[in-house]
């Protein structure tokens, strides 16, 4: 049976919400294809409406190679994987969701890290920095023009927030691209397990970063902290993420904050997730690109004090969408990030939060985004 929409998703968590959340709002109107290893997806779940193939099969080529029965193709993420170059139809979108656009724009000089060469060292590993180097602007070169590709096939971009839209304007606004606006895949309800989303943070440890990931700038955020009071904890989630960088920034927060450092390396059960976070007061993150954006909501929802780094996109869209929020380069002290917000600031970045990713919010988005493309179809 022919459907309206074609949404090609990688098996993520966040999917099966979003599938549910679609299916709401245009039931009876979607497919849903899940590029997973050996076609057999870990997170998502398969249904009469969801099919899936690995992303290297003959039969995904076979079936992308011709999608007339659909109206129009969404791609969620876009990593500039060979299979993209197979889907040909008149009725393209792309939902950007951050390190798809981000990790191809540094092949136009955006900077994504605080030191390139540390981050490019550690990744390197055994292998001598000269040739890591190459390889992997090759690979960049490569997988950002298979995805220069597909954007020149573009009808619509979405995005999960504002402010990338922005950046991709300025990268690729001569395209003339459409854009109705956002879309929510994990609304505050899912995000936030039911019995606590009446807590508050209550303690005055320090929270860096979401994973061990290089966009984390963890290093960058360490030596800013390694004078501060040694009867201060700084909380840092390491718990997935590329090995390499697991074991390095264990070392260097070891070495730069001694005693202070808690590395949270173990995945925890909710309740001792939860019991960690809300210790936190001062929730940063050293991106220099959207990211962590459900651990930003998150700690904006339970009252910590969030700092973000003034070349992180999102800063600017929180502030001027009315988010008390501040910039690590400006307003990071030790004083000003255990001081814990007063109750009305925080009930106005907890309202705030509930406006823009709440489950009611959410369906309102997709609603808006996906009925203005039907309805250029119709």
């Amino acid at each position: 049976m022919s459907r309206f929409f074609l949404h090609i998703l990688k098996d993520e968590k966040v999917v099966n919400t979003f599938i549910s959340m679609m299916e709401e709002c245009f039931p009876n109107e979607n497919h849903y294809l899940i590029i997973a290893k050996d076609g057999q997806p870990k997170r998502v779940s398969i249904s009469d409406n969801v099919i899936s193939f690995d992303e290297g099969s003959k039969k995904l080529k076979s079936f992308l190679s011709n999608l007339s029965t659909y109206k129009h193709v969404c791609l969620h993420s876009m990593w500039g994987r060979k299979f993209y170059l197979y889907i040909n139809h008149p009725s393209i979108s792309w939902v950007i969701w951050g390190g798809d656009l981000y990790g191809t724009l540094q092949t136009k000089g955006y900077e994504l890290y605080y030191n390139k060469e540390r981050q490019y060292k550690v990744r390197a590993g055994k292998l001598p920095i000269s040739i890591f180097t190459l390889i992997t602007n090759i690979r960049e070169s490569v997988w950002a023009g298979r995805v220069e590709k597909v954007i020149n096939r573009l009808s619509y971009v979405i995005t999960d927030n504002g402010c990338d839209y922005d950046v991709f304007s300025q990268y690729y606004g001569d395209k003339k691209i459409k854009f109705y606006g956002t879309i929510n895949y994990y609304p505050i309800e899912n995000l936030i397990d039911p019995s606590k989303q009446n807590e508050e943070c209550t303690g005055n440890a320090i929270w860096v970063g979401n994973s061990a990931d290089a966009n984390g700038n963890h290093v960058w955020i360490f030596e800013q902290l390694k004078d501060y009071s040694d009867s201060i904890r700084v909380m840092s989630p390491i718990s997935y993420g590329d090995a390499k960088f697991v074991k390095y920034i264990d070392a260097e927060g070891k070495r730069l904050l001694g005693g202070k450092f808690v590395p949270l390396k173990d995945f925890l059960p909710v309740n001792e997730y939860y019991a960690k976070f809300l210790k936190a007061n001062a929730f940063i993150f050293g991106h220099f690109r959207q990211c962590a954006v459900g651990n930003i909501l998150m700690a904006l929802y339970f009252g910590g004090k969030v700092f973000l780094s003034n070349r992180n996109p999102l800063l600017k869209m929180y502030k001027e969408s009315g988010f008390h929020i501040y910039s690590i380069e400006d307003d990071l002290t030790e004083d000003f990030a255990i001081k814990p917000l007063d109750k009305e600031t925080r009930k106005e970045n907890r309202a705030l939060v509930s406006a823009i990713a709440s489950h009611e919010s959410s369906i309102s988005q997709l609603k808006n985004v996906y009925g203005h493309i039907m309805a250029d179809l119709k």
